[in-house]
């Protein structure tokens, strides 16, 4: 399967195509500033459709040189190129591919590309600066997890101000960080390129200092593991990488023993092209699920009723790992998933939870994580919690997430329904082998009863097959939670499939709400 992979920067954008995590193809090609946005993507769309008569793209990521709503999969802005304001890319580009991309800033998407395939492999906390046309920050905390704040405007680091006398930014401050080192500015300034400018030493020496006073913020506040530095500028190798490091030991705070380990990109020009991969292949965690709750994110989930659970313990007894289960599930056509891990939640169950986020991302389901409300903050996913887990309302306190909660007879029903979850789940129904201890059975006649107790969706869970499903909707259920009836006996990928489809099937009549 092929990914284009897009990197639009201040002076230049940059394609390639990527197949097994190798590059197959590149492109490069300077930025007509009098041409702006359109010029850039008539071009974007030429190179496009030239590979497309050799390549058959599946996934598209894109790394763009300005602030990136990712949430919304918008533009906010470009400083250095008009007319991206507000602008949806991926949409536009959508037609031109027949896929949707997924966009992020070029800092995160570089940040990604290094932490995977370059220098910072095996470092976190990562931070990665670019330092080029502009300054931007791109945070790894720990896996492959990019930190983008509430906003998405964590990692700015390049309007933190350095010099408050300083000369005025374009952001209308004074004395930013990206004033004072970003390469625009460098040549406004002494009216010669960056690349020029760093080959003189005496130069280097004032210029570090400035470089250094940035820098020391993030190792202040981050204390992070490896800077990475990218973009133009860090291609001025050990002249600006020695004289850089002990400027950074001069000012670091002398009772601070953080280690300061900053080092160039490994991937050169190619590390946004190589995150714009990782950010279209890759379990990319951080994302947010737009909330289908709200007509203002223009996101619609076409739910079914059937929420399949992925129980890792069951899972592990058939002999499947979590993301094949869930690929098949997915390819069957399923729009939600829960990923249910009841055991010690170890880095591999994390790892596991992290690609299953990623292929739920990439089908447009949502991902809900059972019990942990810090795994599914982690994962950018919903919450689905039980009677001994956190309170719903302190639940609510930590996440704007979906919110599930779990009852087992009227009392529990009547005090969930004044919770502020957003979808509430009854039984079990019948007998069930997945809980050691389960709750007394409900039956159906009792289902029916209850459904009469709140408006929320319901979702029915316990004992529950594909002979008695039909019942089960008809009693009030607006969907079906399958654990056990989902997996047969001998499962493959291709079985779960070919069960997930028979599920998907009950459903194809009937327009359940969605859990």
């Amino acid at each position: 399967m092929s990914t284009l992979a897009i990197d639009i920067g201040g002076t230049k954008f940059s394609m390639a195509v990527f197949e097994g995590g190798r590059m197959l193809e590149r492109a490069s090609r300077a930025t007509d500033r009098e041409g702006g946005r359109e010029w850039m993507l008539q071009q974007i769309a030429a190179v496009a459709r030239d590979w497309g008569t050799h390549y058959q793209f599946q996934r598209c990521g894109i790394g763009f040189g300005g602030p990136v709503e990712f949430e919304r999969q918008r533009i906010a802005l470009s400083t250095h190129v008009g007319g991206w304001s507000d602008f949806d890319l991926p949409r536009h580009l959508e037609r031109t591919l027949g896929l949707a991309p997924v966009m992020d800033n070029d800092a995160n998407v570089g940040a990604l590309g290094e932490a995977l395939y370059g220098a910072g492999r095996g470092y976190r906390p990562l931070f990665y600066m670019t330092l080029s046309t502009g300054i931007g920050g791109g945070i790894i905390p720990s896996g492959e997890i990019i930190y983008r704040g509430a906003d998405s405007y964590a990692g700015e680091l390049g309007h933190i101000v350095i010099r408050p006398d300083g000369p005025e930014c374009l952001c209308g401050w004074h004395g930013c960080f990206e004033r004072m080192c970003g390469g625009l500015w460098l040549e406004r300034d002494y009216g010669r390129p960056a690349e020029e400018l760093l080959r003189d030493p005496e130069f280097v020496k004032r210029y570090v200092v400035d470089l250094a006073m940035g820098l020391k913020s993030a190792i202040m506040l981050l204390n992070p593991a490896r800077i990475v530095i990218g973009g133009g500028i860090s291609k001025a190798g050990d002249a600006l990488f020695v004289p850089l490091r002990a400027e950074l030991r001069t000012q670091i705070t002398t009772w601070s023993r953080a280690r300061i380990e900053v080092v160039p990109a490994a991937l050169g020009d190619d590390s946004v092209l190589y995150g714009a991969m990782a950010l279209a292949e890759k379990p990319v965690t951080g994302y947010s699920f737009p909330d289908f709750r709200s007509p203002k994110s223009g996101n619609e989930y076409p739910v079914t009723g059937f929420y399949p659970v992925l129980d890792t313990e069951l899972l592990a007894r058939r002999g499947l790992s979590p993301a094949d289960a869930a690929e098949a599930i997915l390819e069957a056509g399923a729009r939600i998933l829960q990923f249910r891990h009841k055991g010690f939640f170890s880095r591999d169950a994390f790892e596991d939870a992290q690609r299953v986020a990623g292929l739920c991302r990439a089908a447009g389901a949502l991902l809900v994580i059972n019990d942990r409300v810090d795994i599914a903050m982690l994962l950018g996913a919903a919450v689905h919690l039980g009677q001994d887990d956190l309170a719903p309302a302190d639940a609510r306190k930590m996440t704007n997430a979906i919110i599930g909660f779990s009852t087992h007879n009227e009392q529990h029903l009547r005090a969930g329904d004044g919770e502020p979850v957003d979808y509430l789940a009854i039984g079990p129904i019948f007998p069930t082998a997945s809980k050691q201890h389960p709750d007394p059975t409900l039956g159906i006649q009792q289902l029916r009863s209850l459904r009469t107790l709140t408006r929320k969706p319901l979702v029915a869970i316990g004992g529950i097959t594909r002979a008695i499903a039909g019942d089960v909707l008809q009693a009030g259920a607006d969907s079906i939670a399958v654990i056990g009836d989902l997996y047969p006996d001998a499962c493959t990928k291709a079985s779960l499939r070919a069960r997930a489809e028979e599920w998907m099937a009950i459903f194809s009549s009937r327009k359940s709400p969605a859990p």
